[in-house]
Parts: structure tokens; C-alpha cells; sequence
């Protein structure tokens, strides 16, 4: 994410922002891995099942953010391109 955040032009903040949103925070997995046997219990779910629940939610929330990201950097990246050819017509 990083790598094609530079390629697109992004630096700094917005840079940084990028390369947080490709992992999971070591913070939260910890919580995540606290909290998922009470989680399931609460919901009426079989606890021995909660790695299967664990897993498919985190990868569906990363995937989001990545594909989000990618979006934003894609626009970035055609911004980037029509400001550098102003003389051409859209």
C-alpha cells in the first residue's frame, strides 16, 4: 500500500494514513483476541467457534479499508495526472 501510495505522489500525513490502513493494529488484534469468546457468548454463539467469526470479520474490515484506500490512491493518482497535462481537454 506504501509503494503505490509514493507512486501516486501521496507524502506525509496522507502517506502515513495509507500504510496504517494496509494492517491491523497490534492493539486491536489483541482486543480482538481478548474480547471474541465473550463476544460470541453474548451473541448466543458457540465460543469453540469464534476464530472462524474472528477471522472472516477481520479480513472483511481490512479488505474494506484496502479497497478503499486503493480507490482514494486511484484518484489521487488521476488528479495528480490531469494537473500535470493542463492543456489537454478532459
Amino acid at each position: 500500500m506504501g509503494n503505490a501510495a509514493r507512486a501516486a505522489g501521496v507524502e506525509g500525513d496522507t502517506l502515513v494514513r495509507f500504510d496504517r490502513a494496509a494492517c491491523l493494529p497490534a492493539d486491536d488484534r489483541k482486543l480482538i483476541l481478548e474480547l471474541a469468546p465473550d463476544v460470541c457468548r453474548s451473541l448466543g454463539l458457540d465460543p469453540r467457534h469464534y476464530p472462524i467469526v474472528l477471522v472472516v470479520g477481520t479480513v472483511g474490515l481490512w479488505t474494506s479499508d484496502i479497497w478503499l484506500a486503493i480507490q482514494e490512491l486511484k484518484q489521487i493518482a488521476a488528479d495528480r495526472k490531469k494537473q500535470a497535462k493542463p492543456g489537454e481537454a478532459s
